[in-house]
């Protein structure tokens, strides 16, 4: 994985593989606390067309996934922050893609069919 394919990583599904969930959800954007630095009320905005975020608590500070890794985890190098996202999205959409195929074999539909007018037999 390289740093373009990184920041196409959903930042919401990567906040989500790692236990953060969003405080309000809309549907062009979601709230957080800021899951880098004590924060009361969410502060973090994340863009789920753009794939971005901006912290208004922390001077808005704010840019790609790749940004954010490095914002929660201060120690990596970019290539590190880059290896986070890989593993953390394969555990996403490793764990995803199980749930979605015992959900779509379960799942049953039902419909209500009338009987034509004249066939009362049916």
């Amino acid at each position: 994985m390289n740093a373009k394919q990184a920041n196409h990583v959903s930042i919401k599904s990567y906040l989500e593989s790692i236990g953060i969930k969003p405080t309000r959800s809309y549907k062009s954007y979601s709230l957080y606390r800021s899951p880098y630095r004590a924060d009361r009320r969410p502060s973090l905005k994340v863009s789920h067309s753009e794939n971005l975020w901006v912290d208004y608590g922390d001077d808005n500070t704010g840019g790609t996934l790749i940004d954010l890794v490095l914002k929660i985890h201060p120690g990596l190098k970019v290539s590190e922050a880059i290896k986070e996202i890989e593993r953390s999205s394969q555990l996403f959409f490793s764990f995803h893609q199980q749930g979605s195929s015992v959900t779509n074999s379960t799942k049953q539909e039902t419909r209500k069919v009338k009987p034509e007018k004249g066939n009362r037999n049916i």
